[in-house]
């Protein structure tokens, strides 16, 4: 048996008008005792209006291997975002770690709901604008039986 962490886009906002084309991708690195193991979700270009918050159409989910049941790992998120323009996109990136707690044989999963945010700065610097994209993420932890 093994533990499995999930990450799934529940989701996303954007504060601040730089545009409405947004396109991002989370990168979920679990590190543990076994060694470090990777899962990525990505969304595609899409429309995005400042100040409305929506839930993400469809499944944006990844699963990590992440160790023992019963013992901790470290989860790393990375956030890269960009409001698409003609010529240059506006890039942002953040990254953030998480303390996850696996159970124990014989236990349900754990679960947390997280906000990550990631600051956007419109290019060039002169035009001034910024905008904060910010995605609610659940995490969860599960006991499972290894293949």
């Amino acid at each position: 048996m093994g533990c499995s962490i999930s990450v799934a886009l529940i989701s996303e906002r954007v504060d601040g008008d730089i545009g409405d084309d947004w396109e991002y991708a989370v990168e979920a690195r679990v590190s543990d005792q076994t060694g470090s193991h990777t899962g990525r979700i990505e969304v595609e270009q899409h429309k995005l209006t400042p100040g409305v918050m929506r839930e993400l159409p469809g499944n944006h989910s990844t699963e990590v291997a992440a160790g023992p049941c019963g013992s901790d790992a470290r989860l790393e998120l990375h956030l890269r975002a960009a409001e698409v323009d003609w010529v240059f996109s506006d890039v942002g990136e953040h990254k953030t770690t998480i303390h996850v707690e696996c159970p124990g044989p014989g236990t349900g999963p754990r679960e947390m709901l997280r906000e990550v945010a990631v600051r956007v700065e419109e290019k060039p610097l002169v035009l001034g604008g910024v905008a904060t994209l910010i995605l609610k993420i659940r995490i969860t932890a599960a006991c499972v039986e290894s293949p």
